[in-house]
């Protein structure tokens, strides 16, 4: 058998390193507060290290430093350490079809505020856009602090960016630049960066939600039609190009509807809301409210027993038991997460999943439970903060600059 080919070993820069250490210890104070001792012990750094480390943090004003007496109030007080909450802030921004949200959060994860607006044209540019969305930035971030501090912002849209281009469907941003997206950004944000949704959907799920502690789970995630992602061993599955996880593209019907993708049968074309609304004939009822509050009166039918509602999901379930076993082979997950706006439908969607355990059946034959997420409508910003935050935890120093 042929030895599997690992990436070679490079030898890491001063900067790179210092990086990386800084880093390391900001990992070790996340969610907690410990000693110079203590980060020696949580990090593997010598002592001095830790020490040399922990003052360029002091100075960046990243982490905070309380003493702390000895028990019995003897002998000289301990240097303890935290993040500082407040040293920057992190934004998300989700630019879905039907509206544009964002949402500032704290280093520690505080949720500081959000907001949300509607009717944004579709039309816009990626740089009309910009103004539009940053303007939102700027007054929340306004309303939240009295301060200036430094940003990240991540934004989730409806595609992705490859090689310096946009691929949205959802907004027309076909082959556009993408860093015109931030062609508005204030001078505030030092680090930004454009997700998929559905990569925003599934760390949502993976770091706050359903998918906590899961080794591996498939996310699918109802936005304006059904994004969605992949955890493999706790990270995100990227894929060539970032294009892993397009569940909603999943064709599950060979000969089935036609997708604006180019491809036919595609999963969204069944599972989505505007795909049930449509169904339904309640398209009017759709474009009358927002996608959480028609996935829940969606829901209030099925309960109620509507007879339609329970059809057309029935349908809708067995596309995606479809497409479950499909990915049940191929990648082998511990769950599958309904998420987005199709959690509300997970009684009626959901039904499929469940079996025995990998360890009493073969894999290949094991269909995964199919549960609820537990992120709700929100999962896209809350995912695209979180990522954002992410970001500053791993480059303090982005502060500097």
């Amino acid at each position: 058998m042929p030895a599997i080919a690992f990436s070679p070993l490079k030898a890491v820069r001063g900067e790179d390193l210092r990086r990386q250490n800084l880093a390391v210890v900001v990992a070790a104070l996340e969610g907690t507060t410990l000693s110079l001792t203590e980060l020696a012990k949580e990090t593997g750094l010598v002592h001095g290290g830790v020490t040399n480390v922990v003052n360029q943090l002091l100075e960046l004003g990243f982490i905070v430093e309380q003493q702390k007496l000895p028990s019995g109030a003897r002998g000289r007080p301990s240097r303890n350490f935290s993040v500082a909450d407040k040293a920057a802030l992190a934004v998300g921004i989700s630019a879905g079809k039907d509206r544009v949200s964002v949402e500032v959060v704290t280093l520690t994860g505080e949720r500081l505020g959000s907001m949300s607006e509607a009717g944004i044209p579709l039309s816009l540019t990626p740089a009309e856009f910009s103004s539009a969305a940053f303007a939102m930035v700027e007054k929340l971030v306004k309303e939240v602090t009295p301060d200036p501090v430094p940003l990240s912002v991540a934004v989730a849209v409806p595609g992705r960016a490859f090689d310096g281009r946009l691929t949205s469907f959802g907004r027309h941003w076909q082959g556009a630049e993408s860093v015109t997206l931030f062609s508005h950004a204030p001078a505030a944000v030092k680090l930004s960066q454009i997700i998929n949704d559905g990569a925003a959907a599934t760390v949502a799920e993976h770091r706050l939600g359903a998918a906590s502690g899961v080794g591996s789970a498939v996310i699918m995630c109802g936005t304006d039609g059904i994004a969605g992602g992949l955890i493999d061993e706790g990270r995100l599955v990227q894929g060539s190009q970032g294009g892993a996880g397009s569940l909603g593209h999943m064709s599950v019907d060979f000969d089935g509807i036609a997708c604006l993708c180019g491809l036919r049968g595609c999963l969204e074309r069944y599972i989505s809301l505007e795909a049930l609304a449509g169904e339904l004939g309640m398209l009017a009822e759709l474009e009358a409210a927002t996608l959480p509050v028609f996935a829940d009166h969606l829901a209030s039918l099925a309960a109620a027993g509507d007879a339609a509602v329970l059809a057309v999901l029935e349908g809708a379930r067995q596309r995606i038991h479809r497409a479950v076993t499909i990915l049940g082979p191929v990648f082998s997950p511990d769950l599958v997460i309904l998420s987005g706006n199709i959690a509300p439908l997970t009684p009626w969607l959901g039904s499929a999943g469940g079996g025995p355990k990998l360890s009493s059946t073969y894999r290949v034959n094991w269909v995964p439970p199919i549960v609820a997420g537990a992120v709700g409508s929100r999962a896209v910003i809350e995912g695209a903060s979180e990522i954002a935050r992410q970001a500053l935890l791993q480059d303090p120093l982005a502060l500097a600059s």
